[in-house]
């Protein structure tokens, strides 16, 4: 999920701070631990880097998941295919990796509200939640499945255009093809947000590489022998996908079963006449992993979903923009395009990491201390710059050592190695921004980062209109890319600076107000017991 936010304080819990999710805890062994005179709040314990990346890398390999199979198809179609049909993978996988994106935000929202009744000592309403998501995600995955196979010719006819006419046809058969894996796609991103929520990172790997074998043996066996072309790709993706989904509802139900024997042990602990296989049984006829929501549940996801469904719309349709753009531009660039946007997404997860482990973190500090919590933000932002020269540096590096792995076209591979700088440039941007925006996000900067969004994507869509009406390629694209994502964290450290300023000054109003309490009570007390 792009935004996993903290935890909502739940209605029923007797203390707003209870609802938290505690992610220090279990780490005060290894904590560094920062006090401060002033807090007045004893220790205040601040995870090392070591502890973020622990948490962190387990959640980056789920997200490399969705990526993982793009970048499968795309070199399996571009090693064995023409550079038409790698070429049609472009607008089509942008296309459908996007409305999955835009549908995110279910996952988002199933982790904070899940989480939280977690923490509240709440499992079964954290499974109802997570059952009332899935059945919201796969009738929303019907819905869009039945309605993108209708109008795959269309929007591929509009996005590639005439430049690059030998593209549509099988970019419309991969789009209609893929766009049956999408109730699938969209139970994996709820399962996977039911486990992040449950503090487990290390269920949803093991799909992980069942996933990534079974897309690679289709493509080889669809895409190579049977000359299926893009069309072979996209039944091996959504294999993938059903395996993916089917490893992952297993997994969930015997967590769940699990959970719910433990609970019932413990009741039939004080019943000798019960018998522990009858309760094993009763329990496991009586779950059920998907439930049809209530209407105040619906209400809670739907008012949880539509702040978010802006930003990620928004994002979503930046990189449209860009596919529909480099179109226009003729086959050789299409094509190209789709190889750099497939490590874009490959490698910005990075960020995604980043951002998620501040927003995990972060929360509980801000409660404790100030202080720490800057000390934090600065921890993860050394973090990011130094995964942003490897992301950076790694990108660049496949695009200009080993273009064969994508492509055989000497032609599409001398494109790649112009654009592998501004690549590189690109993912060194988005994942320092991945940490300025964990902090937003944790802050609950919700309305600032969903207007920012909005105002970014119609500066690059001016930009990249202008660079069109001027003969740009390829190459000034990418630089237009690069620019935006430098300006994002120009953009989003002066919005994390106001947003400490005004946690600030909140803070000393606060205190004031306490001092001047204090004296007043004093004031009282004397007059009370003066002689």
């Amino acid at each position: 999920p792009p935004f996993i936010l903290p935890p909502l304080p739940s209605e029923d819990s007797p203390d707003a701070t209870e609802a938290y999710v505690d992610p220090l805890k279990g780490l005060e062994q290894d904590a560094e631990v920062v006090q401060y005179a002033d807090e007045g709040d004893g220790a205040v314990r601040m995870p090392r880097l070591q502890q973020l990346a622990v948490f962190a890398i387990p959640t980056l390999a789920i997200w490399l998941s969705s990526p993982l199979l793009s970048v499968i198809d795309t070199a399996v179609v571009g090693k064995v295919c023409s550079t038409a049909q790698l070429a049609a993978l472009g607008p089509s996988t942008k296309m459908c990796d996007n409305i999955a994106y835009f549908a995110s935000a279910i996952g988002a929202a199933t982790t904070n509200l899940a989480a939280d009744a977690f923490a509240s000592g709440h499992p079964n309403k954290a499974h109802r939640i997570v059952g009332g998501s899935l059945t919201i995600a796969l009738g929303l995955g019907f819905a869009i499945a039945v309605g993108l196979r209708m109008a795959a010719t269309p929007l591929m006819t509009t996005m590639v255009g005439a430049s690059s006419a030998a593209a549509i046809a099988p970019a419309a058969q991969y789009t209609a093809i893929r766009a049956l894996g999408y109730p699938a796609a969209l139970t994996t991103m709820v399962l996977q947000a039911a486990f992040l929520a449950s503090k487990d990172a290390t269920s949803p790997l093991i799909a992980l590489p069942l996933v990534a074998g079974a897309n690679l043996l289709g493509d080889l066996i669809l895409v190579g022998p049977m000359k299926m072309g893009a069309a072979g790709a996209a039944f091996a993706t959504i294999a993938a996908q059903f395996v993916n989904a089917a490893v992952l509802l297993v997994l969930w139900k015997r967590k769940v079963v699990k959970g719910r024997i433990t609970a019932a042990a413990v009741s039939a602990a004080y019943d000798p006449a019960a018998d522990p296989d009858t309760v094993t049984d009763k329990v496991d006829r009586r779950v059920r992993v998907m439930t049809v929501p209530s209407p105040q549940e619906a209400v809670t996801l739907a008012a949880f979903i539509a702040p978010m469904m802006l930003a990620i719309g928004a994002r979503s349709y930046m990189g449209i923009a860009m596919a529909a753009a480099v179109a226009s531009l003729g086959t050789v660039s299409l094509a190209a395009h789709q190889v750099v946007e497939c490590l874009y997404w490959l490698f910005s997860p990075f960020g995604d990491a980043v951002s998620l482990s501040v927003q995990a973190f972060l929360p509980t500090l801000l409660k404790r201390s100030a202080v720490v919590s800057k000390r934090l933000q600065g921890l993860a932002l050394r973090g990011a710059a130094a995964l942003s020269v490897f992301a950076g540096a790694s990108g660049a590096a496949l695009l200009v050592g080993a273009p064969g792995l994508f492509t055989t076209s000497a032609t599409v591979s001398a494109v790649l190695g112009q654009v592998a700088p501004l690549l590189g440039v690109s993912l060194v941007g988005y994942v320092i921004t991945g940490a300025l925006e964990g902090a937003l996000l944790a802050r609950r900067q919700l309305r600032l980062l969903a207007a920012s969004h909005v105002f970014n994507t119609a500066v690059l869509a001016f930009g990249v209109r202008r660079v069109l009406a001027g003969g740009g390629g390829l190459r000034q694209l990418w630089s237009a890319m690069a620019m935006l994502n430098f300006a994002r964290i120009a953009e989003f450290a002066w919005a994390l600076r106001r947003a400490e300023r005004q946690s600030d000054e909140a803070a000393a109003a606060e205190a004031e107000a306490i001092e001047a309490k204090r004296r007043t009570d004093e004031q009282q007390q004397h007059l009370v017991f003066a002689p």
